[in-house]
């Protein structure tokens, strides 16, 4: 390294080697499917998702998970992305560009976590960890299982795929939605605070009533005996949620995988219990050996 170059890059005394940017150029880029702007790429063995507007051989700067990134270099560079635009130094720019890119899905999460916090005189260390839990809402399946239905004022999930007498609109809702899912499964942090987003397949009625369209009454009476059921019963509320047949556990991403083949995103399916048995286990709380097997799977 030149004298240049050395007084741009400076090692910080008693780095970690691990969590050190590495400048690399990118390399073979592989579509996403159910993607329109997004694609992976292998930076450093690990798979990256990037956005369509790289190409191969680009240069860019790799930053490892759970590295630490300084203010100024954050704010110089307009990354910041979650709730925190203003924080950078071309701040309406950037949120134009991350806007247009993936919605306003992870900023809008932002700044209601930033709004809940102010009205509570909450300040980020107070959270320890933010929960998303979204529909998946069929979202991957094939185009060819979006069928016309005329009779179909609203989206009808079915066994064979979504009824609508408006195709062209659920390919094009399905495809927005899987990209932001992509960018928010991808999302380790919002305002500072660990992050992560799980789903209901196709929707939480299902999984937790086994009813895929349900009405605005039907929602209501159901969650109303669900709490009756459950409020008292933590152990039988685990074993129902990581033990059924819809229980999707292991890794994270994995769980995310899983859900994206074949007809499983209007199929039965949730992976919330990697969260509970997570926090669970944390908790060292054990009541019962129902439980506790709920635990050890």
């Amino acid at each position: 390294m030149n004298t240049e170059m050395d007084k741009r890059f400076v090692l910080t005394e008693g780095a970690n080697p691990n969590y050190l940017c590495t400048i690399c150029r990118i390399g073979e880029m592989f579509p996403i499917e159910g993607a329109d702007r997004l694609v992976k790429t292998v930076i450093n063995g690990y798979d990256i998702v990037i956005s369509k507007d790289h190409k191969e051989g680009d240069i860019v700067v790799y930053f490892p998970v759970e590295t630490s990134i300084c203010e100024q270099y954050l704010s110089a560079n307009n990354l910041y992305e979650i709730g925190e635009f203003e924080r950078n130094s071309n701040a309406e720019e950037v949120k134009d560009l991350f806007t247009r890119a993936a919605g306003t899905t992870i900023d809008k999460d932002g700044n209601e976590v930033k709004a809940y916090a102010t009205s509570n005189h909450y300040k980020p260390a107070d959270f320890k960890q933010i929960i998303h839990i979204v529909d998946t809402d069929a979202a991957y399946l094939a185009e060819d299982k979006v069928l016309e239905d005329s009779a179909c004022v609203e989206l009808s999930y079915q066994d064979d795929g979504i009824h609508t007498n408006d195709v062209s609109k659920v390919i094009a809702r399905n495809k927005q939605k899987t990209d932001n899912l992509y960018r928010l499964r991808s999302c380790g942090n919002i305002w500072g605070v660990p992050y992560r987003v799980y789903y209901m397949s196709c929707n939480l009625d299902h999984v937790l009533y086994d009813k895929r369209n349900s009405t605005d009454e039907e929602k209501e009476n159901d969650a109303y005996a669900f709490a009756k059921k459950y409020k008292n019963d933590v152990v039988a509320f685990m074993n129902y949620m990581c033990e059924s047949a819809f229980s999707v556990k292991g890794d994270f991403k994995d769980s995310w995988e899983f859900i994206e083949k074949d007809m499983r995103s209007i199929e039965r399916y949730t992976n919330l219990p990697i969260c509970l048995e997570s926090e669970m286990q944390e908790k060292e709380f054990t009541t019962g050996t129902a439980f506790g097997k709920c635990l050890s799977t």
